[in-house]
């Protein structure tokens, strides 16, 4: 890894981009470019962009609307290609590097130069936890993940992930019809097709994730998780019968929940359709933005 530019993903949270972008400038590797990918943020994250109109290491490209992470990542990608650099690392607003996060991943790929993506640790700076964004598969007909206990993982999350230009241009950009959800981790399985993709415990940012206080996904994101997942069976189980029928047990088992659960009180009716419409749009094909769940809600 000789070179390397960074690709931010943001929306609505101005302060948490500007840290982001601070802690790219001061790595003791530093990136050829800082692509920022704003999904028409509302916030007034342009004011904040304006701070670097005159700075040549950050590139500023504003989405006509909001197409989640999966399409920040798609466009962001697709703008990296026309960079000549070794790497690309991505990550949302809300991952910031510490100081010697690519200087680290650059020792790994000089210790090991046939692998082509790397992934680190975040620590959750709410609890102090540390977690591996690396991710090994435990039931490849499930398709459900735990995080990976070996140098050399199945899957990653878009924090901080690092993979080569080359592999890039092998596999194509990330799916950008995901909307939210599952799109890293369908990323890293096609990216693992190529090469292996190596968890470098070293690697370390800090993650500023918000929580949700009642401890429910928010109905929208519930949505595409639920049928981002369906897609995400239908493309590399296994054996696709016995996906389908942990699918429909999965629907099965969250209804009645839903029914019975007292955090869901009030919101029943909605949860139990982001359930239903993800299980007939991830099978149906009805992907991208879905105008029923939206952002927010």
């Amino acid at each position: 890894m000789n070179s390397y530019l960074s690709v931010i993903v943001t929306y609505n949270r101005k302060g948490k981009l500007k840290k982001a972008i601070e802690c790219l400038k001061k790595q003791t590797f530093k990136p050829e470019k800082i692509i920022i990918i704003d999904n028409a943020s509302t916030d007034g994250t342009q004011d904040i962009l304006k701070d670097y109109k005159d700075d040549d290491l950050v590139k500023c490209v504003r989405l006509e609307e909001n197409l989640g992470g999966a399409g920040g990542f798609y466009y962001g990608v697709k703008e990296a290609l026309n960079y000549d650099v070794d790497y690309f690392a991505l990550s949302d607003d809300d991952a910031w590097y510490q100081e010697d996060y690519f200087e680290n991943m650059r020792k790994a790929s000089q210790i090991h130069p046939d692998v082509k993506a790397f992934i680190g640790m975040s620590k959750d700076i709410n609890t102090g936890d540390y977690v591996k964004q690396g991710a090994d598969v435990v039931d490849w007909n499930t398709l459900e993940f735990k995080e990976t206990q070996r140098e050399f993982c199945d899957t990653v999350t878009f924090c901080g992930f690092v993979i080569s230009k080359e592999v890039v241009e092998k596999i194509g950009l990330p799916r950008k019809d995901f909307f939210i959800w599952q799109d890293d981790r369908e990323y890293g399985l096609r990216a693992g097709k190529e090469t292996k993709i190596e968890f470098v415990k070293e690697a370390i940012l800090l993650h500023n994730e918000k929580r949700d206080r009642n401890g429910l996904v928010p109905v929208w994101k519930n949505y595409y998780g639920f049928r981002n997942s369906i897609v995400l069976r239908q493309l590399y189980a296994k054996d696709k019968k016995a996906a389908k029928s942990y699918t429909l047990k999965q629907l099965l088992r969250h209804v009645p929940a839903v029914l019975i659960k007292k955090e869901y009180k009030g919101k029943r009716k909605i949860y139990i359709q982001s359930y239903t419409d993800g299980y007939k749009d991830g099978y149906s094909g009805n992907m991208g933005k879905n105008q029923k769940f939206l952002p927010g809600m």
